[in-house]
């Protein structure tokens, strides 16, 4: 039975410049004009994300424990198990086979704000 065990395949993401433009139409781009019509050369700059934080899930379908990587405005990434909270040193990897979640940020485009919560 195909949803009573859990799929534990490592799948491998990117930390920065996730493009997914071309999933979009381009007159349905986050860049496009108010009226509809495709936006300028700034649309395709409009589709690209940078991971901000993992969910992990250890365990089985039924039960388990959750943890959490999640990157500062200052670019550190943190591993947060219950009350504790680990820095993570640079160049580790957040992927794994436990990875459940991910969230993503729409870049900014230069001169924007940007940052995450």
């Amino acid at each position: 039975q195909m949803g009573s065990r859990k799929i534990d395949t490592l799948v491998h993401f990117p930390n920065a410049g996730l493009n997914i433009s071309r999933y979009f139409h381009p007159e349905q781009s986050p860049r496009a004009n108010a009226n509809g019509a495709p936006g300028s050369h700034l649309r395709l700059q409009g589709c690209v994300y940078d991971l901000f934080a993992v969910s992990n899930h250890f365990g089985s379908v039924g039960f388990g424990h959750y943890t959490a990587y999640a990157k500062t405005n200052g670019g550190d990434w943190y591993h947060y198990d219950d009350s504790i909270a680990t820095k993570v040193p640079r160049g580790t990897s957040v992927a794994s086979k436990a990875s459940y979640i991910l969230f993503y940020e729409r870049r900014e485009i230069a001169g924007g704000g940007g940052g995450h919560p």
